[in-house]
């Protein structure tokens, strides 16, 4: 029995090093698109507020996983108006700089539950018609908080292409997508990839029909998580 699992695990270990060993011959130094986020997603709008917010000074963002995760670039901002707020946080790894698995794990089903948050209505693939525009299917989450209701939509885009999280709260990776990331990554490399999160305190209703939220998912067509209809 131990010489069979000894055999078993040498098979495993030259497998991986014989993966490890394509991997070399197939990965291709990528530069950054250099992207600024900052210049995306306005930074003023006639009739809101618009404020920085800095990575870790709200309830919903974990400042200790923000470090993890060593950001190339992001932006996080408030928009207010008469007490409503319409919150943009888009993150940005360049290609080579961290794993998919670790990204996918870190969403507002983990992140916000751990910090207080619980979530108390779910939809998955929901795809946003916005007026000649378009959405790739989002996460969509109602969290709450002593009373305080938070609408949230979320995407993770991976070399262009939808991160599928499946038909369940994520914390972590189902084993097969764990799986298929983690053998992907070691032949091609880990690829380019943008977290996109909007929250608001609005009702789904009421942001769906918000010229505002309309003009952020048109800034945010360069992501790959909106596209023009009407073209």
């Amino acid at each position: 029995m131990k010489a069979v699992s000894l055999i078993l695990l040498m098979t495993l270990l030259l497998f991986l090093g014989a993966v490890q060993v394509f991997s070399l011959g197939q990965k291709q130094d990528v530069t950054s698109v250099g992207m600024d986020l900052g210049n995306i997603i306005p930074d003023s709008v006639d009739g809101w507020t618009c404020e920085e917010i800095p990575l870790g000074s709200s309830e919903a963002t974990s400042e200790s996983a923000m470090k993890m995760l060593k950001l190339d670039d992001f932006v996080q901002r408030k928009y207010s108006r008469n007490g409503q707020t319409i919150t943009v946080y888009v993150a940005y790894w360049q290609p080579g700089k961290m794993d998919t698995r670790l990204v996918a794990s870190h969403t507002p089903d983990r992140c916000w539950v751990e910090n207080g948050w619980k979530c108390v209505q779910t939809r998955h693939a929901d795809v946003l018609e916005l007026d000649g525009l378009a959405t790739a299917p989002a996460e969509f989450r109602v969290f709450d908080i002593e009373g305080h209701m938070s609408v949230v939509y979320y995407w993770l885009m991976v070399n262009g292409q939808l991160y599928v999280f499946g038909n369940r709260l994520n914390s972590y990776p189902e084993p097969a997508d764990f799986l298929r990331d983690f053998f992907r990554e070691m032949v091609k490399g880990r690829p380019e990839q943008y977290f996109v999160r909007i929250s608001s305190s609005l009702s789904d209703e009421s942001l769906r029909s918000e010229p505002l939220f309309r003009q952020i998912m048109e800034c945010l067509e360069i992501t790959g998580i909106s596209s023009r209809t009407d073209l």
